[in-house]
């Protein structure tokens, strides 16, 4: 079995959390770090054919969510897929009181 580093690109958005989609591509969840308390927060997904040992993963946006949308810092994630094949992504944010977010994707 074949072990070593696989690289994300490097900006500026500081990299929070990471969810599998049933196809084995990733959602990666990115905060920009200016506030503790509320930030912008980007949506990417990379391709399950960009994960592989020494190589640099180069997601694709699909959104970005900026206040007065979401008030607060999104620090998780989860996707999953229903029953008649809808992929949900959840994201939370852990302030007080925490919150939990849905949204359904729509995908071609």
């Amino acid at each position: 079995n074949e072990s070593g580093p696989v690289w994300l690109r490097k900006n500026r958005w500081l990299p929070v959390s990471l969810s599998a989609f049933a196809n084995g591509d990733l959602l990666l969840l990115e905060v920009l770090p200016a506030n503790p308390k509320i930030t912008d927060t980007r949506l990417s997904r990379i391709s399950a054919n960009d994960i592989a040992i020494g190589k640099t993963m180069q997601p694709k946006q699909l959104a970005i969510i900026r206040p007065p949308l979401v008030d607060g810092r999104f620090e998780g994630s989860a996707v999953r897929r229903d029953t008649r094949g809808e992929t949900w992504l959840y994201l939370m944010i852990n302030d007080s009181p925490a919150a939990l977010y849905m949204f359904q994707l729509s995908e071609p």
